[in-house]
């Protein structure tokens, strides 16, 4: 398809599939005043010699569309041409200045010689959001390749790109570049700058995250001077620190896989106790990460693409339906939604805290939810909405500390502009749990309850005997475990799930420390249990052999 001086054109729903051209644009060639809206599309195994996909001198706008398996290839070209660039999108093909929007875009498995995914030359412009660049190959600029034109990214996933050359992830060469909370991890380079490539020109990064990129995040190649702050790197490769604009060397960034974690393209989500977390600024920052998800969901933004959420799924065995169907869904967390629209079908969820939040679904065929918690009505949600809304969150907080009960109800009733009543649940969000020692669902074996009111819930467990366990079963992802130091104390051993995680720690101390908190992170989702043995060993100068055991607490449910 060609588009020169046309007025606005609207693709949806639609397929360019094995198309090529001898020039330009494999599957769509927009020129002149051109502007080409494409929605809900897939573009698959078209070729070109610039822009396998689509090559824009004008205007191209597309939102939810993938972009997968095409390639610009070598073949003649004039002169003032870069030949097999752009795998997926050449902007600026003529220097005519093309721009491209992209929004809830998937561009992956594309190949060129410049710019995997997207070529852009001096004239051309691309602003992406909520986009995922992944898998790509090329000879320079495995992701994209920006020279000197105009590239804005917000809430973008650049992941396992790679290249025989230079910039595995992104090339760029002058232009004003502007990154705000990005993640550009797994990218790999055959000479260098595993992660980005840049010379001249300025960039400004925000709540950018980069990380485990093969040849070095930035390389020694790196000339650009970058504003910004709150970036986050795991080398020290550019000098985030030296320039006050971030942190380098960080270790414990902990980035799960690329994959479906709620919204319309794949990224990686911050795992329990990343130095993502928390750790960024909401100043010059997009108020919802890549998958729609609203920022904060703690104390701060967090750095990259993606908010962390501690979500219970759907399909938890933890969680008891009355009638309700599974049905798969790309853009829920997890891939999967329960549904019903039948009258007193009913959910329930146990769990422990002092909040929670239901995550669900707003639509044109969504109706009544009655939501209560231990029994106590909180209200009935209308889920009604013209358009198809994800990762829609209803919180309720100030409860006390202790095991809850929430139940969501289908009311039978909806919005008169509904056409139908369906409720959904995607997950649950429990906020920080304390279970108290004297709750019944930790185990002991022998231990004594004894009285302090520097304790939590003023009281607390001790045993120093060998062969006794103190034990509490958890779904989670983290837990703490809440202790205490001081002259009569000895040694513990704390395993998870039969997995030794601290050895022989010693809580000693002259004098005495109360609510002293062990932490484990990076659990899988799902039950354990936590056991406190007591190893009967000491520091010299201790009095006794004693381990106290105050509460639990983190973002979990208890289990019976």
């Amino acid at each position: 398809m060609q588009l020169h001086d046309a007025p606005q054109v609207i693709v949806a729903s639609s397929t360019f599939n094995n198309n090529s051209a001898g020039q330009e644009g494999g599957a769509v060639y927009i020129s002149g005043t051109s502007t080409l809206v494409v929605d809900k599309t897939m573009f698959t195994g078209n070729s070109a010699i610039d822009g396998g996909a689509i090559s824009v001198d004008g205007v191209v706008r597309l939102t939810k569309s993938t972009l997968t398996g095409n390639s610009a290839v070598w073949g003649p070209a004039p002169s003032y041409k870069q030949p097999a660039a752009g795998g997926a999108i050449f902007a600026g093909q003529d220097f005519n200045g093309g721009q491209a929007y992209l929004t809830d875009v998937t561009l992956s498995g594309n190949k060129a010689f410049e710019g995997g995914a997207v070529y852009q030359t001096p004239d051309g412009s691309a602003a992406m959001t909520n986009t995922t660049i992944s898998g790509n190959t090329a000879g320079n600029g495995g992701g994209i390749r920006n020279t000197n034109g105009s590239l804005s990214l917000a809430n973008v996933t650049i992941s396992g790109n790679s290249v025989t050359g230079y910039g595995g992830g992104v090339v760029c060469t002058s232009g004003p570049n502007n990154f705000a909370n990005v993640t550009i991890t797994g990218n790999s380079a055959g000479a260098a700058d595993g992660g980005i490539y840049a010379n001249g020109g300025e960039a400004t990064m925000i709540n950018t995250l980069v990380a485990k990129n093969p040849g070095g995040n930035f390389g020694s190649s790196f000339d650009t001077t970058i504003s910004g702050d709150h970036n986050l790197s795991d080398d020290n490769t550019f000098g985030f620190a030296g320039r006050g604009i971030g942190a380098d060397n960080v270790t414990n960034l902990l980035l799960g896989p690329l994959a479906n974690n709620g919204g319309l393209t794949m990224t990686h989500m911050p795992q329990p106790g990343s130095a993502a977390i928390d750790a960024g600024t909401s100043n010059g920052a997009p108020s919802t990460d890549q998958r729609g998800v609203a920022r904060p969901q703690f104390a701060a933004f967090d750095v990259g693409a993606v908010e962390y959420l501690p979500l219970i799924d759907s399909t938890s065995s933890y969680i008891q339906y009355d009638g309700w169907v599974a049905v798969s869904d790309r853009f829920a967390s997890g891939g999967h939604y329960r549904i019903s629209h039948t009258a007193n079908d009913v959910i329930t969820y146990g769990f422990g805290g002092t909040s929670i939040k239901w995550i669900t679904r707003k639509g044109p065929e969504m109706g009544k939810a009655l939501v209560t918690i231990d029994g106590v009505d909180k209200g009935t949600f209308d889920l009604y909405n013209s358009s198809d809304l994800q990762n829609q969150q209803f919180a309720f907080s100030g409860l006390a500390s202790g095991a809850h009960k929430i139940a969501i109800t289908v009311t039978g009733t909806k919005n008169p502009l509904s056409t139908d009543s369906i409720v959904a649940l995607d997950g649950f969000i429990v906020g920080t749990a304390t279970v108290q020692e004297s709750a019944l669902g930790v185990q002991y074996n022998n231990w004594t309850g004894k009285s302090q009111t520097a304790a939590i819930g003023g009281s607390y467990r001790s045993n120093g005997t060998l062969g006794s366990a103190a034990r509490f079963n958890f779904i989670g992802t983290s837990i703490n475990l809440v202790t205490a130091r001081g002259p009569p104390y000895g040694n513990v051993n704390v395993y998870i799930d039969g997995v030794l995680m601290s050895s022989n720690i010693d809580l000693y101390s002259s004098t005495q420390q109360w609510q002293y908190t062990l932490q484990y992170s990076g659990l899988t989702n799902a039950n354990h249990t936590i056991e406190v043995w007591p190893t009967h060993t000491k520091n010299a100068k201790s009095k006794d052999y004693s381990v106290a055991v105050d509460a639990f607490t983190g973002p979990f449910t208890a289990l019976p």
